[in-house]
Parts: C-alpha cells; structure tokens; sequence
C-alpha cells in the first residue's frame, strides 16, 4: 500500500482517513499479508485498495439494513475488514470513538475490538508467533 493507493481510496470514498489508519496502511500492509499467508483462516484487516473502496461502496448501499440497536450504519465508519460471516470490523474517520470497532450483524451491536491499531497489531503478530495455539481457538 502506498500513498497513491490511500489518495485513491480518499477520493473513491470522499472521506480522510485518520492518520493512524493511514500510518498503519503504509507501514504494516506486507506484515499483515505475510501473516495472513501463514493463519489463512484468520481473518484480519484488508490491505488491498480496491477491496477497501468496493466493501465500503457495499456497506454504504446497505447502510439502511445495517442497524447498531434502533440506528442506521453512520457515515463516518469506514469498514476495514470482515469475519466472512457478515459481520465487519471498522474505523470512525471522525476519530470520535478511536480503535477498531467490530459490528455484529446478528446481535446489531457494535463493540471496541482494539484501543489503538497498535492494539490490532501486537494481536496479529501474537497469533503468527503460536500459530497452533490460534487454530486451536479457532476450531473451539
């Protein structure tokens, strides 16, 4: 991921990306495939331009099915990621609730998964470092 990928994912989405999302894109993206080559049944962060813009444009179509309690999908959370069952990790561009969020399609509740990206991170490299111990949860 470079800068011109983040101009194009500003511009698609006509949002900012908040600077640590940015930082986190141009620092850790090989990292993150890296790990994701290794647990590829752990889902994890998006680093591809392309499917960051398509899954937003996606999420924003459904915003009015997507409901936190009684409320629609706010304009100001940019989805990042997926568990694959629906369900979507995401950031508040507005940096009013920092961290990464995880929003439950079944339960239409969101929750804070991380504090800060740097949260996120030591999580990904702790599971690529006992890769049996994080299969283990996840077949549980």
């Amino acid at each position: 991921m470079n800068e011109s990928d983040i101009a194009l994912i500003e511009s698609s989405l006509r949002i900012s990306l908040p600077a640590d999302y940015k930082e986190f894109l141009l620092q850790h993206t090989d990292e993150v495939r890296q790990i994701k080559a290794k647990l590829p049944f752990r889902a994890v962060l998006w680093t591809d331009a392309e499917q960051i813009i398509s899954e937003n444009e996606l999420a924003q179509s459904k915003a009015g099915m997507m409901r936190i309690g009684k409320k629609h999908w706010p304009k100001n959370y940019c989805v990042v990621g997926t568990n694959g069952a629906g369900d979507y990790w995401f950031i508040d561009v507005e940096v009013i609730q920092p961290g990464v969020w995880f929003w439950s399609h079944e339960a239409q509740s969101i929750t804070r998964h991380n504090l800060t990206l740097e949260d996120y991170l030591a999580d990904l490299r702790r599971d690529a470092q006992t890769p049996e111990g994080w299969v283990e949860q996840f077949l549980q």
